[in-house]
């Protein structure tokens, strides 16, 4: 539990830190958008609803946050559910600039539009990356590593 921890929060820290070196914290205002956010985390869960049994979804996520032994099975399912949030993550955030860069080519006459637009556009980008690639694939991974590990000590 404390190495799940110490990767948080080392991730957070770098994250924030690499976001407000500049402007201090009012640069961290800049990369969060609410609507993005919505999107990625509605898109992905709903597909994840959609593809995969509700109890073993609840079960993946309680194991993911638990330390102990996992049986094959367990392992299996959770590695799966979260690879898949991983792409539907990735997969929403792709879908998010797209909207995000017609909504930008809608108002072009508009200069003040196309800044928030094109934001919005990169940030739904950002938070499909950020969560397909660190949290779900890093679930994923620990899910699967915990049942190897079990295996090799017997």
């Amino acid at each position: 539990m404390i190495r799940k921890f110490i990767g948080m929060s080392l991730f957070i820290g770098l994250l924030v830190g690499a976001v407000t070196i500049h402007d201090g914290f009012v640069g961290l205002a800049s990369i969060i958008d609410l609507p993005s956010l919505l999107l990625v985390v509605g898109m992905t869960t709903s597909a994840t609803i959609w593809s995969f049994d509700f109890q073993d979804i609840i079960r993946s996520f309680k194991n993911s946050c638990s330390s102990e032994v996992l049986s094959e099975s367990d392992a299996l399912i959770g590695f799966t559910i979260f690879q898949k949030m991983a792409e539907y993550a990735l997969g929403s955030g792709m879908i998010g600039t797209l909207i995000g860069v017609v909504k930008m080519l809608q108002d072009m006459s508009d200069p003040t539009a196309i800044g928030p637009a094109m934001a919005v556009a990169l940030l739904t980008l950002l938070y499909g990356i950020l969560f397909g690639e660190i949290v779900f694939k890093s679930m994923a991974t620990d899910l699967l590593r915990r049942h190897h590990t079990h295996l090799e000590r017997n």
